[in-house]
């Protein structure tokens, strides 16, 4: 199978502010050595709790944010890391993003018409005329109309502004689009049409999509296969509808159960302490240690490697499983 998207060992640290003539040797380790591919025209579902590295790993993809150690590999791109500001620039037009607030990644001053075309205009040598052309074609491509495009922002709805996003991300003729949470700030009702606006999107044209969120039950519905992040690292990933009939690591487990109505009666989520361990203090064995039904000494020692378990599933636990008597 094609590999559209490889990263292997991604690593972001922040340093801490300290003192006006101090320096702080602390650092936030917020992404540690994440890797993961994803096939042409299909989606990776990325799902964890706020502070997990999400987000963090999507900006790093892009070099909003420059990656401390790490490669990847986009299309016929060896590492994007490794390119210059000029090259980096081409290879950009081909990635784009889709932001979580449709609201405040709009810019309020400009027309939808300039919004939806600015990554063409960036290019420079295009008309008004193809501008407004390309303008119209985009926004009946994401269900609105032609004349939309001489509106403000304020004169949409949040779902209407979302597909105004949606047809900016496409402007560029991407290959690879980012959604960071797009539908967690939409009513409900209106989410389920992007998302299925997505879909469609995606057998149309062949996108591949990094799919961010926290809310499981729209990762599965969106995934192909799905990465559980912790504490910056993977901690199970495989195929979406394997990953819910069988998790096999705890915390995994621990997200699944509290979609359903009972879960507050399983022993997992009852017990749950919430104790996320520090950014900065960050322990030599597994950082899911505190809250594990399953915790041994052994899982002190060191965090357990990402290791396949039946087709195509990994899980990075010394102990994988479900918990007897607890189903």
């Amino acid at each position: 199978m094609q590999m559209h998207i490889e990263v292997s060992g991604l690593v972001k640290q922040y340093p801490l502010k300290a003192g006006l003539f101090a320096r702080s040797r602390e650092r936030v380790h917020a992404v540690n050595g994440v890797s993961f591919s994803i096939p042409k025209g299909q989606t990776l579902g990325i799902v964890g709790e706020s502070g997990c590295g999400k987000t963090t790993t999507a900006r790093l993809l892009l070099r909003v944010v420059e990656p401390d150690s790490g490669v990847f590999r986009f299309e016929q791109v060896e590492n994007v890391f490794a390119l210059p500001e000029e090259e980096l620039k081409k290879v950009r037009s081909r990635m784009q993003y889709i932001f979580q607030d449709p609201y405040n990644s709009l810019n309020p001053k400009m027309l939808v018409r300039d919004i939806v075309t600015e990554p063409i205009r960036y290019r420079g040598n295009v008309t008004r005329r193809e501008l407004e052309r390309k303008a119209a074609e985009l926004l009946e491509h994401v269900g609105l109309s032609p004349a939309d495009s001489k509106k403000y922002p304020h004169e949409f709805s949040g779902g209407q502004r979302q597909r105004i996003s949606i047809a900016r991300a496409l402007s560029s003729r991407p290959s690879f689009i980012i959604c960071d949470e797009p539908v967690s700030s939409l009513d409900v009702s209106i989410q389920s049409q992007i998302l299925n606006l997505l879909i469609d999107l995606q057998q149309e044209l062949g996108i591949t999509y990094l799919f961010i969120a926290h809310n499981l039950a729209v990762v599965f519905y969106m995934s192909d296969t799905l990465a559980v992040m912790y504490t910056g690292k993977i901690v199970e990933m495989g195929l979406a509808e394997e990953l819910y009939r069988n998790p096999l690591h705890p915390y995994t487990r621990l997200l699944i159960k509290t979609l359903d109505p009972e879960a507050r009666k399983d022993p997992l989520v009852k017990n749950d302490s919430g104790e996320v361990p520090s950014l900065i203090h960050y322990p030599a064995g597994c950082t899911f240690f505190p809250r594990c039904p399953r915790r041994q000494p052994k899982c002190l020692e060191a965090f357990p490697a990402l290791e396949t378990k039946g087709l195509n599933h990994q899980v990075a636990c010394y102990f994988p499983g479900q918990e007897k008597g607890n189903e």
